[in-house]
């Protein structure tokens, strides 16, 4: 019992998360599809109506990207900096099996970043390693290689 105080906020954020990817894939902007070997392929979601979970509580939300395959999920949250809104801040969210894993990229000074819709993976693999390109609030533009979670600006 203590242990589940203890951890009550990581059982939280992975009973939301499974919330949010359960209402993203059932929910409008999902795309199903095959890859090139006739297995399935990651179900990807994109835009405003991929929902923002509790645990981007620091980040003012635009827009997401969340893509899921059998028990594997990313998440990508973008939006501003909630406290500091001369910063954009990306909330990146991943689960296979596991607990949840959060990173958070902040892009100083560039105000409020919007990612831009993504051309459809080919295959699963493509998916989870995708790059994924964003304009930020100041006109820059810039990139985020979710294989590393390395992030790309120019402008």
């Amino acid at each position: 019992m203590d242990w589940i105080v203890r951890h009550r906020a990581w059982i939280v954020m992975a009973v939301v998360l499974a919330a949010a990817v359960l209402a993203t894939t059932l929910g409008k902007g999902t795309k199903r599809g095959f890859d090139r070997n006739g297995t399935d392929a990651a179900r990807v979601s994109f835009g405003s109506q991929v929902r923002q979970l509790g645990a981007t509580s620091d980040l003012i939300y635009t827009n997401g990207w969340v893509a899921t395959s059998g028990k594997q999920t990313i998440g990508v949250y973008a939006g501003g900096q909630r406290f500091n809104r001369r910063n954009g801040l990306f909330v990146i969210m991943r689960q296979s099996g596991g607990g949840p894993k959060i990173a958070r990229i902040v892009v100083r000074g560039s105000g409020a970043v919007t990612l831009l819709r993504p051309a459809p993976a080919a295959t699963e693999q493509a998916a989870f390693g995708e790059t994924l390109h964003f304009v930020a609030g100041n006109g820059a533009t810039g990139t985020l290689d979710l294989s590393g979670d390395r992030l790309s600006l120019s402008g």
